[in-house]
């Protein structure tokens, strides 16, 4: 090929007086520019122009981590959050499930009393009634940090907020190492209802629901049910089972429009725990010299 490309260029250049180094560069160059001429003159296609319609438009979650409306990525703050679809994708109703999905979070429920809730490795051991922890807990904005009663079921949410880092200006001086923000869905003026139903093993059951419908021209309500059992999966020498559960729960709201641009939410929570109790195991050998973690256990 390049023995045939000289010897024409040597045959122009001898007919039109030019040296044939000139013609070769001008032989060289005539298909890039027939190739531009060609794509200039070709219509634009559709899959070469960006238009609204091409546009991939992500999942985009509001949150109200600094008490206003924002997205995610407008906040400046080390913040995750989960709305409820991927809560609900994934089948996360514990709050110690959501830890293994939120970078930095490491909650442990030892019971729903004593619960352990970590961010970035900074939790407390004391499980007094009037002793905040160093992360806390909201649930649509109202403080339930305390350690009775901040483990709650994850049914019927909007979003969750997870914020790492302290937080002591908007959530208060026990946010010393981040915060929770639990959201749920409030009441609309849609009529709407479903429910999800699961069995297993250990006599497991879980069972959640909710209804949604207006109340009338300026009141919407809306209810979630949350129930869910089963047998623990350590026997106990001292008569029953554990590491179980049995968790009833539901929540009431109305939506009630105050006018065109403002409306008031009223929420009502009940959760109701009675667990069988919880096996504590030690990695050292016992006695008998077992490190047996799932053996029976022995209390009362």
């Amino acid at each position: 090929m390049s023995k045939l490309k000289l010897r024409a260029c040597a045959v122009a250049g001898r007919r039109h007086r030019l040296s044939w180094p000139i013609q070769c560069l001008l032989l060289g160059a005539l298909p890039l520019a027939l190739q531009a001429q060609v794509a200039a003159d070709a219509p634009a296609t559709a899959s070469s122009v960006p238009t609204a319609a091409n546009a991939i438009n992500l999942n985009r979650i509001m949150v109200t981590a600094q008490k206003r409306e924002q997205q995610v990525i407008d906040v400046p703050i080390s913040i995750s959050a989960y709305s409820g679809n991927f809560l609900k994708t994934l089948g996360i109703t514990h709050m110690d499930d959501l830890s293994r999905y939120a970078p930095g979070v490491q909650v442990q429920v030892q019971s729903p009393n004593t619960p352990s809730i970590a961010i970035r490795g900074i939790t407390t051991d004391d499980t007094s009634a009037n002793t905040p922890g160093r992360v806390s807990v909201f649930q649509d904005g109202v403080d339930i940090s305390r350690a009775v009663g901040s483990i709650v079921a994850l049914y019927d949410m909007d979003r969750i907020e997870v914020l790492r880092g302290p937080q002591g200006t908007l959530f208060g001086r026990g946010a010393e190492s981040g915060a929770l923000s639990l959201i749920s869905n409030k009441a609309n003026d849609t009529t709407a209802g479903g429910f999800t139903t699961e069995f297993g093993n250990f006599s497991s059951r879980m069972l959640t629901g909710f209804f949604n419908t207006p109340l009338g021209a300026n009141v919407d309500g809306r209810v979630a049910i949350y129930d869910s059992a089963h047998d623990g999966y350590i026997r106990n020498l001292a008569g029953g089972r554990l590491n179980g559960e049995d968790t009833r729960a539901i929540r009431a709201s109305l939506h009630v429009k105050t006018g065109d641009q403002s409306a008031v939410d009223i929420i009502a929570n009940y959760q109701y725990d009675s667990p069988p109790g919880t096996d504590f195991r030690s990695l050292l050998p016992d006695r008998n010299g077992s490190t047996d973690v799932f053996g029976d256990a022995d209390l009362n």
